[in-house]
């Protein structure tokens, strides 16, 4: 017997046989106590502890499968039972799916480790297991990394930070539902039988369980469908009451139209009569056995003089004549007369011209034999003179139509041409009777045309509906555009029986179209590429139109700004001057001129110059406005950096010209021709104003130089440490005098870079950082490898800059306190000039910095590539 079928007998026993098993095992413990075996007593009361302790915790789930049907919850208790039991850190259930991989459904884990509930695990080991688990395979694993697992199998384990797992198989008779699995996370842990018999167990419970859950299911699917049942029993036998209600109705209807069938007959004469209707019934003799008042007054006699009486006896003789012989031709065939037309007088109305109808049918016996015959007698005077009056207009159409400028046509569905009016002959130069009678296909073609004709003629008559299309053609002229009108003409049956085709000329209409499209284009075109945004309004100030420079300055889409969208782009403090301003203009039909400033989704704030003038009709009415929006925060930030540029140029320039100015004159008036020393010390300073103004020059020039891309670096290997040595005994005199120490940690590594321009990086950043310290204190030259780049650092411990400063300072003119250029001497070029170096070697710098601690500035060098 496998270790699985072993494991299922196990969990069938009752709680009763398990206790006395528990209690054979405590006979079998006192009776080693009593032959003094005490190593094998400890042990084995160990072995029954924990084995009463695993059957205690199969009896409990045993109980609790017994007790509930909530799937979810008897599941979550057991795993985290488990967990506690086996002291272990992690236990889930894991349920497969079609394709051997599957979802973690049930978890308890200690609060230090990772939950993996819910998670979809994709492990192609699974696959390659499954039909050792539907075996009963357990897989106990005290350490994945010496276990000799697969390495896609390894990582997922490693990724749950497992390090010890033990896995059981949940089964469904000979299915694979799960897995019970155990993880150990903290460390590698060996799993003793005892642990696994208990999870093979417990694997085989959680079966049962789920077998339940599913018949629990199952018995709730039942349930539905029999009360479904039930209800559509119920429903049935409703329908059957309602419709035996409806059958005895039907009857008594029946009966009571049978009871007032006379009656019926009555009134459909007198309504008939109501209608001027006429009406009469005859037997086999021509007798008149029925008869109307309509009919009565049309004869000029009154109802009771018809009754039994023939034509003859009613009519004048001649009259009765003629319809007495229509009456023989009726009785002797069996066939009707219909439609008769009949001019006369009624003797109610002497003297007045009236129109009737007259039908004849035959009445029958059941036999199929000829009983009598009816006379219907419509009265169509109105009629006559509506259909009169309709051919005078239909004259009238045809006279419009014969000399309509437009070309009229009528096809019949095998597209032949019923009619088609003169306009064709001064059209295209073809007499319209060359054409009526031919088919489409056949005819000389009249145009040739962008469209198939043919093709739209057949989709009229196959849909039934109007059909409204543009196409155009070559002429001798040039070329020529028409809009033809495809209407279906409908039969008393509803089909389409013939098709109408009115074209017009419209080219031009087509050629101002063009124009205006042109000209549209031509707008749109200019619109599209202004380097300035454009902005056009309705009459009341709502925007219709912003080009996509409009867009790039104030980061929004066109949908954005349409209507009063725009307003949400201004800034606060300008918009309800903005607004006040802009519906002054509206309702004034004023241009408008304005700086407003614009904030951006970033937050950043754009300045822009406004101008809108507005827009007439030819009777002078406002259309709207019409304006341009132009971005000038870079000429104004470049207004402000000139005067700010001008001003510290001017200091700059004057301090060293007028100590030059001070010793030349003083050198120059003799009163040190006799004081060597003085005099050697006023040309000294002379020289240092001279160098002071050659430095500010030479920033101003190499900035100049850098930005507008006259000055290209020539970039090639160069020894990083030798960059940094070299750049360190440049400054060395500078730090010296200043009692400052300079540690440099050279790096050997080539960058590619150009190798004087870094040096001048370097040497900058060395001597803000020698200004900027404190004597007795170090400054620190570093480089690391970082990727494909390195990254070197100078470092200093001096008063630091504020977090607002740490990327201002990089721009032109710019110093941490505006007194530096005063106190410490500078142009505040040199970060912006080592940027820009910077920046043409693809690369970047920054600093970082701590206030009252002291700065270092980072930048990276790309590696110089193996050749």
């Amino acid at each position: 017997m496998n270790n699985h079928a072993r494991h299922k007998l196990d969990s069938d026993k009752t709680k009763e046989e398990l206790l006395a098993e528990l209690q054979a095992l405590r006979v079998e413990v006192n009776c080693l106590r009593q032959n003094h075996h005490i190593t094998q007593v400890n042990q084995a009361e160990i072995a029954l502890q924990q084995q009463f302790e695993q059957q205690r915790l199969v009896i409990k789930m045993q109980e609790r499968i017994q007790k509930s049907l909530l799937l979810n919850d008897i599941l979550n208790t057991t795993v985290e039972e488990v967990r506690q039991f086996l002291q272990t850190d992690r236990v889930i259930i894991f349920e497969f799916n079609q394709n051997c991989n599957g979802t973690v459904v049930v978890e308890s884990v200690a609060p230090q480790w990772k939950s993996i509930l819910d998670k979809q695990i994709h492990d192609s080991c699974f696959g390659a297991n499954v039909e050792a688990f539907k075996q009963g395979f357990v897989a106990a694993k005290s350490d994945i990394y010496t276990a000799n697992i697969d390495f896609c199998h390894l990582e997922l384990l490693a990724n749950f930070q497992v390090r010890a797992n033990l896995v059981v198989p949940i089964l469904q008779a000979d299915n694979l539902w799960g897995l019970l699995i155990a993880h150990h996370c903290t460390a590698p842990r060996l799993w003793q039988n005892t642990e696994i018999e208990l999870l093979q167990q417990l694997a085989t419970q959680v079966g049962i369980a789920i077998q339940q859950s599913n018949l629990f299911q199952q018995v709730q699917i039942d349930l539905i469908e029999r009360k479904r049942t039930e209800n559509v029993l119920r429903q049935r036998e409703e329908q059957l009451k309602q419709a035996k209600a409806e059958l005895e109705q039907r009857v008594a209807q029946r009966t009571a139209e049978l009871t007032v069938k006379e009656k019926i007959l009555s009134d459909f004469l007198n309504a008939a009569a109501a209608a001027g209707i006429g009406i009469g019934i005859h037997d086999h003799h021509k007798r008149f056995l029925a008869v109307n008042h309509a009919l009565a007054d049309i004869n000029g006699a009154a109802i009771n003089e018809h009754l039994g009486k023939t034509i003859y006896d009613v009519l004048p003789s001649m009259l009765a004549s003629n319809v007495d012989s229509l009456f023989d031709q009726v009785i002797t065939t069996g066939q009707p007369i219909l439609n008769l037309e009949v001019k006369g007088e009624t003797a109610s109305q002497p003297g007045i011209p009236r129109d009737w109808l007259i039908n004849f049918f035959p009445t029958f016996l059941e036999d199929g034999s000829v009983s009598g015959l009816g006379t219907v007698v419509f009265e169509i005077t109105e009629r006559k003179r509506a259909e009169n009056l309709l051919y005078q207009r239909q004259q009238e159409f045809i006279a419009l139509v014969e000399n309509a400028p437009d070309i009229i046509a009528r096809f019949d569905k095998y597209l032949r041409y019923l009619y088609i009016n003169p306009a064709v002959e001064k059209e295209h130069g073809i007499p319209a009777q060359a054409i009526i009678g031919t088919i489409y296909r056949e005819e000389i073609k009249i145009v040739e045309t962008d469209i198939s004709i043919e093709a739209e003629l057949r989709k009229t008559f196959a849909t039934g509906k109007e059909r409204r299309l543009e196409y155009r053609y070559q002429s001798p002229q040039g070329q020529k555009y028409y809009q033809a009108r495809y209407v279906p003409e409908f039969g008393r049956d509803g089909s389409v029986e013939s098709v109408l085709v009115v074209t017009q000329d419209i080219t031009a209409i087509k050629n101002i179209q063009e124009a205006l499209r042109h000209s549209e284009q031509e707008f749109r075109s200019l619109s599209e590429s202004s380097p300035v945004g454009i902005f056009r309004t309705n009459a009341n100030g709502e925007y219709t139109y912003t080009n996509p420079r409009y867009h790039d300055i104030c980061d929004c889409t066109f949908e954005e700004t349409l209507g009063n969208g725009w307003l949400n782009l201004l800034h606060l403090e300008d918009k309800a001057a903005v607004i006040a301003k802009w519906t002054n203009a509206v309702s004034k039909y004023k241009h408008v001129k304005s700086e407003i400033r614009y904030v951006r989704k970033d937050g950043s704030v754009r300045y822009c110059q406004v101008q809108a003038a507005p827009v007439f009709d030819s009777h002078e009415k406002l259309l709207g406005h019409v304006g341009t929006l132009e971005d000038i925060t870079e000429s104004r930030a470049i207004a402000i950096m000139k005067n700010q540029f001008i001003s510290i140029v001017s200091h700059e320039l004057r301090t060293p010209l007028t100590s030059l100015r001070g010793s030349l004159e003083l050198l120059k008036s003799g009163i040190y021709d006799k004081k060597p020393e003085k005099a050697k010390r006023m040309l000294q300073v002379a020289a240092d104003s001279a160098a002071r103004l050659v430095r500010l020059v030479s920033d101003i020039l190499d900035l100049e130089r850098l930005e507008s891309g006259k000055y290209e670096l020539t970039k090639e290997r160069c020894n990083a440490a030798t960059i940094m040595q070299q750049s360190v005994e440049l400054m060395r005199g500078d730090a010296e005098q200043n009692n400052i120490t300079l540690n440099v940690t050279p790096l050997e590594v080539e960058v590619y870079a150009a190798c004087d321009a870094i040096v001048q990086i370097i040497t900058n950043l060395l001597s803000n950082a020698v200004k900027f310290s404190e004597p007795g204190t170090t400054v620190w030259v570093d480089a690391k490898l970082q990727g494909e780049y390195v990254l070197f650092s100078v470092k200093d411990t001096g008063r630091g800059i504020p977090p607002d400063k740490l990327e201002t300072i990089f721009g032109q003119f710019q110093q941490v306190d505006a007194s530096d250029s005063r106190q410490k001497g500078g142009t505040g070029l040199g970060l912006a000039i080592c940027r820009s170096i910077i920046q043409q070697h693809g690369c970047q710098i920054w600093a970082e910095s701590i206030l009252g601690e002291g700065s270092t500035f980072y930048f990276t060098l790309s590696l110089a590539k193996e050749t």
